[in-house]
This record gives structure tokens, sequence and C-alpha cells, in this order.
């Protein structure tokens, strides 16, 4: 089922509720999108709503206080879309945009348009990884990765599995939340997966729950068609 994306206020919120100009603001400094798919569970009456508190600018975001890099990763950062923090771990920020964009969000920065921190040499990446052994494990995050094709996702995924080294790859994703027809309705995504859970490599599906109103019976049967494609 497909999604429409909803990036301007306007288009979602009841009318009442519009007309906030303080919000507006906010979202030109820090992009706001979501799909119909999950502002259908926000309960528009309860202005303490978790879904809405979650994906809804608020006027508190446009306090000035904090900093972009919340966690220090341009330090690590070895390569534009690679961090190498832990010995063991490699991340590659292999996607800039996500199923909507939560409010708390510690790499709002990433999703700016000047924004240059997301993975574009994909070899490159490989290069580094296969030159550092001591590294077992990769997580592909960003923005969210499962917001690729499946047939671009599998190009990642199928040169970390031929590095030796390599035992686990990791996808962090809120999708399961967000959209869970990503995986519902592509059998090629669940064919691609089993495909290479299989033998030496494991695949581990990192999803992100907020709240229990994100688990809905989509969201539940899109974790079992993971698990049933072999990932863990």
């Amino acid at each position: 089922m497909k999604q429409k994306m909803i990036t301007k206020l306007t288009e979602l919120m009841p009318p009442h509720l519009n007309g906030n100009s303080r919000l507006e603001q906010v979202t030109q400094q820090f992009a706001f999108r979501v799909n119909e798919y999950y502002a259908s569970l926000i309960a528009w009456s309860d202005p303490y709503d978790p879904i809405r508190r979650l994906i809804i600018p608020s006027e508190q975001e446009a306090e000035k206080w904090g900093r972009t890099d919340a966690s220090n990763e341009k330090n690590y950062t070895r390569i534009p879309g690679l961090q190498h923090k832990y010995n063991t771990t490699c991340l590659l920020l292999v996607s800039g945009e996500c199923g909507g964009l939560c409010r708390y969000c510690f790499r709002k920065r990433i999703f700016a348009k000047a924004n240059e921190e997301v993975l574009k040499d994909v070899p490159a990446a490989i290069k580094y990884i296969r030159e550092h052994k001591e590294i077992t494990n990769v997580l592909m995050t960003g923005g969210d990765p499962l917001m690729l094709p499946t047939e671009k996702l599998e190009e990642i995924i199928r040169e970390l599995v031929t590095i030796d080294h390599v035992r686990i790859i990791r996808m962090g994703t809120k999708m399961t939340a967000f959209n869970p027809y990503r995986f519902i309705d592509d059998s090629s995504l669940m064919e691609m997966i089993s495909k290479y859970s299989s033998g030496r490599h494991e695949i581990y599906v990192i999803n992100h729950f907020d709240h229990p109103q994100e688990i809905t019976e989509q969201a539940v049967y899109a974790v079992e068609l993971l698990q049933k494609a072999g990932a863990i």
C-alpha cells in the first residue's frame, strides 16, 4: 500500500489547530515529514497523544540550546557516511530519508538540504571495511536504510557478505512502526533477507518502537514476516 508523504503541517492538522506560525518556523529550521498511515494513529482530541508528540513539531524546538551533532559523530567519521567509533563495529549512513521524522532525533542535521553526511561512495566504504579486519559487524542506518529500494539495499549487502571478517549485518529501522507496508507489500525484500541470512552471515533488523500505540496489527505482521525470512 503506497503511502503519501506529508511535509506540510497544513496538509495534516485539523483546521482548529492550524495557523500556528511558531510551528511553521520550526519546520523551516527542522524538517517535518510523516506518511498517511502513521498520521492515522494520532488522536487529535488528546493534546498529549504520544504519536502526536513524537511526530508533530513543538515550539520548544525553536529554543536555542544544544548542538546538532549531539554524539560527536564528526569525530568518528572516516569518510562521508562511514563512522568507526567502536573497534568491531562500522556504521554506514546509507540513507538521508526516514518514513517520518521524530522530533527528538539526534541526527536532525542530516535532513537539512545542504547536508553531505550520507554515504555516496559505497566502493570506498567497502574498501575501508575490507582493510579493517577488526570490524565484525556493520550497522546500516541513516536516515532509514529501509527507505532505499530493495535492489539498492541488496547492492550494499551483496558486497558486505564478500568480506570474510564481517559476520553480522544490522539494519536499524523505524519502518515497522512508520510504514509496515514496506515489509508487507515487498516480497522481494523478504527474499533478499532470507538469501543473505543463511550460512556464515546473520542479518539483524533493529526495530525501533517508541510507544505501544505504534504496535498495530500491521506492525506485528511486518515483524513476523522478518522473522520468517530469517532475520534476527
